[in-house]
């Protein structure tokens, strides 16, 4: 999966929660037993709440030339 996004007027209804909790079921029912994400500070909530535990934390800076 590359990105999970929720339409503003569809927010807190868990919608994005049950799309990752489906994801990690079928995750697992393929045998994979090792899920890791990068998430935004927006997405941090619907992770934590699925049980995922926050192990650090992950910058890109870029610059000109």
């Amino acid at each position: 999966m590359y990105l999970i996004a929720t339409k503003k007027s569809f927010r807190k209804q868990g919608i994005a929660t049950n799309l990752v909790q489906q994801s990690i079921h079928d995750a697992f029912e393929m045998g994979k037993s090792n899920i890791v994400l990068h998430a935004s500070k927006a997405g941090e909530n619907v992770y934590k709440n699925v049980g995922f535990k926050k192990q650090g934390t992950f910058s890109i800076y870029w610059k000109m030339g």
